[in-house]
């Protein structure tokens, strides 16, 4: 077995020197330190013994995925806030499971040596008594080492449905894939709020994803007569399939159908017509993500604000017009 007297006694050192060299100690000099670590790993033993502090903080950050223009550029803004803060970043994602959440979770906070996570959309139950430093978008937790950012979604909503209201639409739907299941939530009780109802009817969940699901909703929807006069899409993705399917049928994207999205993803503006659609303010949510997590790890005062209103983009495919 390779001790690390051995290590000491290879390298002609002392066992004291052996150890600092391993601790990252500023004590010796770095010829020292690399024919004590080359001899470590002709003997496949460097990481046995290497105890040094990596000199930077690292941050995992964990999504349900890596598909869709939402999640990647989350990750881009959250990768620009850390650098700026002089922060690593180790990506993961969780495949919208709530098992995997948990596994890699559990493998952030007991195997690795980050000092901090930041979960985006997290499904997993076990915050609340984990000792690392952890940022939550989207779960209401609140402990000593863990605090959550909560996007208001249905303040947007509401005033898309005020609107729809307002100018006699008597008709509001909601299609979806299979993931969506806080965004049909926060439809259904929107709508309880604003028209008192909701119609079964002209809800569509798909087993398809982006495009794909929208296309399909659109499509059952035609095919069974079950067509509202507005609907909301739970992501852009999903509202461009449905405006292509639409077209295809002989419909007009807003004077037979009003739709709004969710994202405010960057080809919505550029849609044919341009997409409406809920902007869930990814950069205040990696602004606030950054800092909180940062601060937890520092064990700073934490003024950050929790919870960050949602902003309705207007445009042209949710017009109603008199």
């Amino acid at each position: 077995m390779i001790t690390l007297s051995k290590i000491a006694k290879l390298a002609n050192v002392s066992v004291s020197t052996a150890s600092k060299a391993f601790s990252g100690s500023n004590d010796i000099n770095e010829e020292t330190r690399n024919l004590i670590f080359s001899v470590a790993k002709k003997h496949g033993v460097f990481k046995k013994f290497y105890k040094a502090k990596f000199p930077q903080l690292t941050v995992a950050v964990v999504v349900p995925e890596f598909s869709g223009d939402h999640y990647s550029t989350m990750l881009i803004e959250i990768q620009k806030r850390l650098e700026i803060r002089g922060c690593l970043m180790s990506v993961s994602a969780f495949d919208f499971s709530a098992d995997n959440s948990s596994k890699i979770y559990d493998y952030y906070s007991k195997y690795t040596n980050v000092d901090g996570i930041i979960m985006i959309d997290a499904t997993t139950p076990l915050f609340d008594y984990l000792e690392i430093p952890t940022a939550i978008l989207g779960k209401s937790i609140e402990t000593q080492y863990t605090s959550s950012i909560f996007v208001d979604l249905q303040v947007s909503l509401t005033e898309a449905l005020v609107y729809f209201k307002e100018h006699n639409v008597t008709s509001v739907g909601f299609i979806s894939d299979s993931k969506a299941k806080s965004k049909r939530s926060a439809f259904t009780n929107t709508m309880l709020d604003v028209y008192g109802l909701y119609d079964a009817r002209y809800i569509e969940i798909t087993n398809t994803r982006f495009e794909e699901s929208g296309y399909d909703a659109l499509k059952r929807m035609i095919e069974k007569r079950s067509l509202p006069r507005a609907i909301i899409c739970a992501y852009d993705d999903i509202a461009v399939g449905a405006m292509r399917c639409l077209s295809d049928h002989g419909f007009s994207v807003p004077d037979d159908v009003a739709l709004i999205g969710f994202d405010n993803n960057k080809m919505s503006k550029y849609t044919v017509p341009s997409l409406t659609t809920v902007d869930p303010m990814r950069s205040q949510c990696a602004e606030s993500l950054v800092n909180t997590v940062i601060n937890k790890i520092l064990s700073t005062p934490d003024d950050t604000s929790k919870v960050i209103r949602s902003e309705l983009r207007w445009r042209e495919s949710s017009v109603i017009k008199e």
